[in-house]
């Protein structure tokens, strides 16, 4: 409730987000290195069996949900700190079944703002290589699992990022004079077309 500020009077709120944005850039820091810090003890203890590894998932997923409820307002500085490694992490999360649809989601809501152009150029990060080859992986593998509630609503926010980032590049494309068109074109609408 504090995070979305529901439950707090109006000068504790504007004292509590007037703190939070002055140290965003640290805190989204920590919480980068948590999250990938967790993720790697999750993996590491799923491969021996270990019964803390559920711990590590459900820490990692707490950390997804606050990236949720702060990447849409939140400076885009914040979010492409590092060359976009948070970016980077939550495209590689979604080759995970137990993080993929919280990851789509933040995704989702990056890829989902609005604001000048020079501020939504940076998300064009996601054309990248890694990033538009780790989207296309986990839409061919869940598109090729069966239907069921929780890989549906996966497709479903999946194809909303991708529809989010095409509507970013059209938007910027002839725009901005750095735009241009992406060398990993072809695999972006590789990914589009395994979701169909």
């Amino acid at each position: 409730d504090v995070a979305v500020f529901q439950s707090v009077d109006a000068v504790r709120r504007r004292d509590l987000q007037q703190g939070l944005t002055a140290n965003m850039a640290e805190i989204f820091d920590f919480l980068s290195r948590l999250l990938q810090v967790q993720v790697t003890a999750y993996h590491e203890r799923k491969l021996i069996g270990s019964p803390t590894a559920q711990f590590h998932c459900r820490l990692a997923l707490s950390v997804i949900a606050v990236f949720q409820s702060h990447v849409e307002w939140v400076s885009i500085n914040h979010i492409m700190a590092h060359e976009g490694q948070l970016l980077v992490l939550f495209c590689t999360l979604l080759s995970d079944e137990n993080f993929r649809l919280p990851a789509a989601e933040c995704l989702l809501q990056i890829v989902s703002r609005k604001g000048p152009a020079k501020e939504r150029t940076p998300l064009l990060i996601l054309f990248n290589q890694g990033a538009i080859a780790s989207m296309l992986e986990s839409a061919q593998l869940a598109s090729a699992q069966p239907l069921t509630e929780v890989n549906y609503n996966f497709l479903k926010r999946l194809t909303e990022v991708l529809v989010g980032m095409g509507t970013q590049l059209c938007s910027l494309y002839g725009k901005e004079p750095e735009v241009t068109k992406p060398d990993t074109l072809a695999m972006y609408l590789q990914a589009v077309l395994a979701l169909t």
